[in-house]
């Protein structure tokens, strides 16, 4: 069982990490750590685990096999340096750091770690877009050539959800963007907190396969009800999804039929919780996406999150398992950010 330390006592700790730490057999949450210390000591009073002044007293810590960093996105970076010179196991968040230089210094110090290393970017991993993925596997869409993230996540979120349809190894080649703050209407579930209006981004990416993508992202998507229609997907030769709206040619001669997607679930501790999602395609089952945690209440985002763990804890005595979402990964994201923060 690895002793886990999580490194931050904000929403992600208190909402992600700590419960699904508590849930899952193979962790054991040794301590907590973060900013303010006085909630430091009551979460560890909560738990009865430990609570440390600060990240160096962590990481000199032998008890410890493994850190989770969910502080503040400000100061990923300085944590980030710190974790990539220690010998623990680690998974970090998005993103690498707060402005160019410290994103640049996180990775080239991370990418030297010897032990094992995830960074926990959730939003290709949630069970519909693994599902689509192993559609596209299949061959059933044909070549893949456009893709596209509408609304769906903000920045290096969005960009890996595109990018993950078309496979990390396409790279992009390049990128037209245009980003814009736009006036917008004063309401109540409106939650501007970053910018003057409403900043608006667009994105035109080529890839070195010669598929395109779509990017677009307004900062009320997350929040306005007016901005409420978010999507993300691609087009084949052969098919398109847009969400979990799929069609596909079968022949030549009939017109596309619709993939069916069909969640199934079983009742754990009185709660419904969702075992598998089957692909249906003329009444045919073409893939299937099966829950690794069947006996564990845990919703799709907290799934997501937890093949991460998965992870980490196959990485324990393997050193051969590779990240989900590599250091790598997370900085050409960043550098994609950068291209298409431009605003006019």
């Amino acid at each position: 069982m690895q002793k886990i330390v999580i490194i931050g006592n904000g929403t992600r700790a208190h909402k992600l990490y700590i419960p699904l730490i508590k849930k899952l057999p193979f962790f054991k949450l040794w301590g907590v750590c973060g900013a303010n210390y006085t909630k430091t000591t009551q979460i560890s009073k909560d738990f009865n685990v430990k609570a440390y002044v600060d990240i160096d007293e962590v990481l000199s810590d032998p008890e410890v096999d493994a850190v989770i960093s969910c502080v503040n996105w400000t100061k990923n970076s300085d944590i980030y340096q710190k974790i990539a010179v220690s010998d623990k196991a680690s998974l970090l968040e998005t993103p690498l750091g707060h402005d160019s230089a410290s994103i640049k210094k996180s990775y080239e110090l991370l990418r030297k770690k010897k032990s094992y290393l995830d960074i926990c970017e959730q939003y290709h991993m949630r069970p519909i877009e693994i599902l689509k993925r192993q559609l596209i596997e299949t061959g059933i869409f044909g070549k893949i050539i456009h893709t596209f993230c509408i609304g769906v996540g903000h920045e290096y979120h969005g960009a890996s959800l595109l990018r993950s349809y078309l496979g990390f190894h396409d790279k992009v080649r390049n990128v037209l963007s245009i980003q814009k703050d736009m006036p917008y209407f004063e309401h109540i579930s409106h939650k501007n907190i970053f910018f003057p209006g409403e900043r608006i981004q667009n994105a035109i990416f080529e890839f070195e396969s010669g598929a395109l993508g779509i990017f677009h992202w307004s900062w009320l998507n997350y929040f306005s009800a007016v901005r409420g229609e978010r999507s993300s997907g691609f087009y084949g030769t052969k098919g398109s999804a847009m969400g979990e709206n799929c069609m596909v040619f079968i022949n030549y001669t009939e017109p596309p039929k619709p993939i069916e997607f069909r969640r199934y679930t079983r009742v754990v501790e009185g709660i419904e919780v969702l075992q598998e999602i089957t692909a249906c395609l003329d009444k045919k089952i073409v893939a299937r996406w099966v829950n690794p945690l069947t006996d564990i209440i845990l919703n799709e985002d907290e799934i997501a999150a937890c093949y991460f763990l998965i992870n980490l804890n196959k990485a324990k005595n393997n050193n051969k398992i590779k990240p989900i979402y590599s250091v790598d990964q997370a900085y050409e994201d960043h550098i994609l950010v950068e291209k298409m923060s431009d605003v006019i």
